[in-house]
């Protein structure tokens, strides 16, 4: 079946307009779709834009949040400055810093040039006009005066833009509170003066010395010791300072000091006068807090008075033990030479009258004579023993060893205390003289632990290791302490000669000693052959 354009599936006939219209209605559904379309799109597209927008604040606000929390910690307020607006803008931590509240700053910079202390106001003002000119950043120090009175210190940096004409555009700057920091500072300045004015108080030399061996660090004394200013022996090597040859003295022990251990040394240098000195120095090392040795404080002590007066004291015990050993010779020899034959012909005398009075009548002469005798005898026994004390034959005959047993036995029986005399191999013999003086230091060792030790033992040990001789006595008693012990004292004294007799022989002297650790006295002599007869 054929339909003509003009007719519907049913057989009737479409108007031109009704095709019209339908077509119309077709188009605007279309158009209304799209719009939807476009609606929906764009509704989509701002919701979006909108989230964005949102995080884009919270970011913003943490980050404001982050800022001004950064700032209060590090008490570090920004500012920015517009020109062509007229405008200032603080953060929060300006307004802490310089306890303004935004009323009283009122954005205003006569308000803040106003709080600046009047000794700083115009080194400020001086500041930010040489920046301008010269188009360039500042930093400066100075100080703030805050509404109770007090005074803050804070470190202002600034920078700025400029137009063509070189008028500034915005300036943008910090000021951070640096008030615990200048009074640590001034502290710690403080501190160094009292440490200065300490050290060059102090009646010695003082210095520290570097790795490199350089004054880091020097007194007022070394001055007067040297002739040199402080300035002028900062930085100088001890070798140069000391010179070349008290140098090679010197190092081996500025040495040790660097490796960490505490060392002493006695050196001898001229003064400006031309003097010469007798120098003590003690360095004790400086470590860092991991145990580095960085450098070394030398302690140095003039001790040329000491030493004189050590040395006349050394005259004065050589002249005591001179005086003792001849008075001592001179009394044996006139005990022996004077009364030996006396109380011997007494006694002889008295022997006789006791055959005599037998004979005769009556029996209280020899009773009489009889005890004459007896107290003659006693008396020549006692002025053997003296003789003996004094110059103890036991000593001459049998040597060393054997006259330190027969007074250790002696002694043993008067005190109570026991005496052990110990030998580390054979003892050998030697010349007269330092056998004698060697049993004098034993009897004054003796001496001075029976009267002041309060001890109940003491130990002689004596021995030979092929070429010295080594003598030791010691105690277990209350001990003392040697640096309170003055040379006028009587233990000192004693000591001081002990010393004496020991370095009159070429040997060495050692005392250990402390309260409550009981005393021991160390000698060595070199080994001498005695002298042929």
């Amino acid at each position: 079946m054929v339909h003509d354009q003009g007719t519907t599936d049913q057989g009737s006939p479409l108007s031109p307009a009704s095709t019209e219209l339908e077509l119309l209605l077709h188009d605007l559904q279309r158009r209304n779709r799209l719009l939807e379309r476009q609606n929906s799109e764009l509704l989509a597209a701002l919701e979006s834009d909108l989230t964005e927008r949102k995080l884009a604040e919270e970011k913003l606000r943490a980050s404001e949040a982050h800022l001004n929390e950064a700032q209060r910690l590090t008490k570090l307020g920004s500012w920015e400055r517009d020109y062509s607006r007229e405008t200032l803008y603080w953060s929060d931590e300006m307004f802490r810093i310089t306890q303004l509240t935004p009323a009283e700053f009122g954005n205003d910079f006569e308000n803040y040039l106003a709080i600046i202390h009047p000794g700083d106001r115009e080194r400020f003002l001086l500041a930010a006009r040489n920046a301008h000119r010269d188009q360039a950043p500042y930093e400066l120090e100075y100080r703030l005066t805050m509404p109770d009175g007090g005074v803050k210190w804070v470190h202002s940096r600034a920078t700025a833009s400029y137009d063509r004409n070189g008028a500034p555009l915005i300036m943008t700057g910090s000021i951070q509170d640096i008030t615990e920091r200048k009074l640590a500072d001034e502290a710690l300045l403080r501190s160094r003066e009292l440490l200065n004015l300490i050290i060059d108080a102090v009646p010695a030399l003082m210095a520290y010395v570097d790795r490199e061996y350089r004054y880091s660090l020097v007194n007022q004394s070394y001055e007067e010791q040297f002739g040199l200013s402080v300035e002028a022996i900062r930085g100088r090597h001890v070798r140069e300072l000391l010179g070349e040859s008290c140098w090679e003295v010197v190092r081996p022990f500025a040495e040790r000091a660097l490796a960490g251990e505490q060392t002493s040394h006695e050196v001898t240098v001229p003064d400006p006068a031309g003097a010469v000195k007798s120098l003590l120095t003690v360095c004790t090392p400086d470590r860092d807090p991991q145990g580095v040795v960085r450098g070394y404080v030398a302690l140095t002590r003039d001790i040329t008075a000491q030493k004189e007066t050590e040395e006349a004291l050394r005259g004065y015990g050589r002249r005591l033990i001179d005086l003792e050993e001849e008075v001592r010779r001179k009394l044996a020899s006139e005990l022996h030479d004077e009364m030996g034959p006396e109380l011997t012909a007494l006694n002889f005398d008295l022997s006789l009258m006791s055959g005599i009075a037998d004979e005769a009548p009556g029996r209280r002469l020899p009773e009489l004579v009889a005890d004459a005798g007896q107290l003659v005898n006693g008396l020549s026994s006692k002025v053997r023993n003296i003789i003996a004390r004094l110059q103890p034959p036991v000593l001459f005959d049998y040597g060393l060893e054997a006259a330190l047993r027969w007074y250790a036995g002696l002694m043993a029986k008067r005190t109570g205390i026991k005496l052990s005399v110990i030998t580390d191999g054979i003892v050998p013999r030697l010349p007269k003289e330092h056998e004698l003086a060697l049993f004098r230091i034993a009897k004054e060792a003796l001496t001075n632990a029976v009267k002041y030790s309060g001890t109940k033992r003491i130990t002689i040990r004596v021995g030979c290791n092929g070429t010295e001789v080594r003598l030791s006595i010691r105690d277990k008693g209350k001990g003392f302490d040697p640096a309170a012990t003055s040379p006028s004292d009587a233990g000192g004294w004693g000591v001081t000669i002990m010393r004496e007799r020991t370095i009159m022989l070429g040997g060495t002297f050692r005392l250990e000693t402390a309260p409550g650790k009981g005393t021991t006295i160390h000698l060595e002599i070199p080994k001498e052959e005695p002298h042929a007869d």
